[in-house]
């Protein structure tokens, strides 16, 4: 019985999977199709963002005991969100279904893996795990390729099969049958308003006590990173249709080619963990941000698509290295404050940057991807050379002034 729970629950986790992976790469094309501009996108793009954010919190009560009926609700709505993308043409009511999908997306997988950390023997527990994390992110590769393939025929099929899939998913989790030694979860969580309240209220304390002053250069990379990450891996299609005039078919492709170096270049962060020892993190940082301008700017205007290929794998490896070098970053400052303030930054450039980028790019277009992208990694460039190297001096700088 236990063998069959667990293979059901790899199955769910893995379509759950291919589901996102078919959808997200010309959602925003197809809203725009149905009369939505850049800014419109921008709004889908912070919606989502928000969602996730309190996603956990408001879809608590179906998780209490990690019952049966909560996977199967969690799943039926997702199957609504995804059939509202072929029964509507509003793109209001499209982003509002993508609000709500972001909302219930992350669960049914976090109930799968739960339960396999919960059912499966303690000797294969590691592996099944690992089979899990593969399964999960394989989506992100398979989706894409069939999504460019149907995006040629039409977004429509693309969402029949979304629907498909997950009606398949259903079916799986209303045979699944879980013993009675669950464990309950506590119950007396905070209220979503109040859980909110708490962590403004910690994020200002915490940006108050970091000394923005002294630290802004820091804050300012970490926001310039993540803008530059944001739009060059979310809205690179604009170069490859502007550049190469690129089909769908290579557009999904090019989508799940960087999501396999995504994955790889997590792996290489850990590997290259030993050889960056013994170098300052300001200065691998002013390295790494130094190449990873280069070679997004020959990336956006290679003229040959093979070139822009070759292009990516520096821009993932580098930009996953930096992801992985921020913590002794914030380290050598010696402020746990700053250190704290790593996630909300993240927040931050996910609800500004979407919508600065549509209003530039309502204007000038595929130009504004590579503004976004390129711009923010050289000024992290110069921000550390010009202050991050030499913090102190720059402060006896200003009261000198003053």
């Amino acid at each position: 019985m236990a063998v069959q729970l667990i293979y059901k629950l790899h199955i769910i986790t893995l379509l759950d999977s291919i589901c996102f992976g078919l959808t997200y790469p010309f959602l925003s094309t197809y809203i725009q199709s149905l009369g939505a501009d850049h800014v419109v996108v921008g709004v889908l793009s912070i919606g989502y963002l928000i969602c996730n954010l309190i996603s956990d919190d408001l879809v608590y009560l179906t998780k209490v005991n990690q019952r049966q009926s909560g996977m199967v609700i969690i799943l039926f709505i997702t199957m609504l969100t995804h059939f509202s993308l072929i029964v509507t043409s509003s793109y209001w009511f499209i982003i509002f279904g993508r609000c709500v999908y972001s909302i219930v997306a992350n669960q049914s997988q976090n109930m799968c893996k739960d339960l396999l950390h919960r059912h499966a023997e303690p000797s294969m527990k590691d592996d099944h795990l690992t089979i899990f994390s593969i399964l999960s992110g394989s989506g992100y590769i398979i989706g894409p390729m069939f999504a460019g393939y149907l995006f040629e025929i039409g977004f429509l099929y693309i969402g029949l099969l979304a629907v498909l899939l997950t009606l398949i998913n259903i079916c799986l989790a209303t045979t699944i049958s879980l013993s009675d030694n669950t464990s309950k979860e506590n119950s007396n969580e905070r209220t979503v308003l109040d859980k909110l309240y708490r962590n403004v209220n910690s994020i200002v304390s915490d940006c108050r006590n970091c000394q923005y002053k002294k630290n802004w250069d820091m804050m300012a990379i970490k926001f310039l990173h993540v803008s530059c990450i944001m739009i060059f891996y979310g809205k690179f299609s604009q170069i490859l249709k502007h550049n190469y005039q690129s089909s769908p078919v290579i557009v999904g492709n090019t989508y799940a080619y960087m999501n396999s170096l995504t994955f790889l270049g997590t792996y290489f962060a850990v590997i290259a963990k030993d050889w960056y020892a013994s170098f300052s993190p300001v200065t691998l940082a002013e390295n790494s941000f130094r190449y990873l301008g280069l070679c997004l700017l020959v990336a956006c205007y290679s003229p040959i698509y093979l070139m822009y290929m070759k292009m990516c794998i520096p821009i993932v490896l580098l930009s996953t290295f930096i992801d992985s070098i921020w913590r002794d970053l914030f380290a050598t400052r010696k402020e746990e404050s700053l250190a704290r303030l790593d996630n909300p930054l993240k927040t931050a450039a996910g609800l500004i940057t979407p919508v600065a980028f549509g209003v530039l790019c309502n204007t000038i277009g595929h130009h504004a991807v590579i503004i976004f992208s390129v711009i923010p990694a050289i000024a992290s460039m110069y921000i550390i050379t010009l202050y991050t190297k030499n913090p102190d001096s720059s402060s006896e700088a200003d009261k000198k002034n003053e």
